[in-house]
């Protein structure tokens, strides 16, 4: 099971590895539900705005 601590902190390190800003076009994959397509796929996005 995964924290929501640990999905927050990998979400702001992908947030500046990938340099996501709130102008930039997303393209989302399958599958949102394992966490690793749903932290780079779905909350990027949302996070940078």
């Amino acid at each position: 099971m995964h924290k929501n601590e640990s999905r927050l902190s990998v979400l702001i390190g992908a947030v500046f590895l990938m340099a996501t800003s709130a102008i930039a076009l997303g393209l989302a994959t399958l599958p949102f539900f394992h966490v690793t397509g749903m932290v780079h796929s779905m909350h990027v996005p949302i996070f940078a705005g």
